[in-house]
């Protein structure tokens, strides 16, 4: 069993736009938001994510049936949805109006943010690689490090 959150919305796709709602339902995103973030940062799989949801705001359970199922893509998810909610609460809360494009430049600019945060992380790992081969110096009868096919000894290797 589920339930229609009052207010009026605009849904294009898989894109959720609210343009007037209750504070009920502004409580209930707020409650949403901190379980995700709480999920973020004590790394829970996607199961204890879901049960909590269920458990704590069963309105929103259908929701994370959409949760993807892997970890790093759940994070991924999870800090989107986390960062749309926190930029949409101020201005759903002030009655002002919001125009589209400021919504769209607000919700372009949170996943830029997110997506970067993880280019960055993988950069990382990746750098952190490069640095441990870096000290290890090739063995004569391995290929060369140029890459050019031959073997050490026999390409970059050779003895003056």
């Amino acid at each position: 069993m589920g339930s229609v959150p009052d207010g009026v919305f605009n849904i294009l796709g898989s894109v959720i736009e609210i343009i007037n709602a209750p504070i009920r339902t502004i409580e209930q995103l707020q409650k949403y938001s901190k379980i995700l973030q709480e999920a973020k940062e004590k790394h829970l799989s996607k199961e204890e994510v879901k049960e909590k949801i269920d458990k704590e705001i069963p309105e929103l359970a259908s929701i994370s049936q959409l949760l993807p199922k892997t970890r790093s893509d759940l994070y991924i998810v999870l800090g989107l949805i986390i960062s749309s909610i926190a930029c949409a609460t101020p201005f759903i809360k002030s009655n002002n109006t919001v125009s589209e494009i400021q919504v769209e430049k607000m919700i372009n600019s949170s996943i830029e943010r997110v997506l970067l945060e993880q280019q960055i992380k993988s950069l990382e790992k990746e750098n952190s690689k490069l640095k441990g081969l870096q000290n290890e110096t090739p063995s004569r009868n391995s290929a060369c490090i140029c890459e050019s096919g031959k073997r050490y000894k026999q390409c970059c290797g050779k003895l003056i």
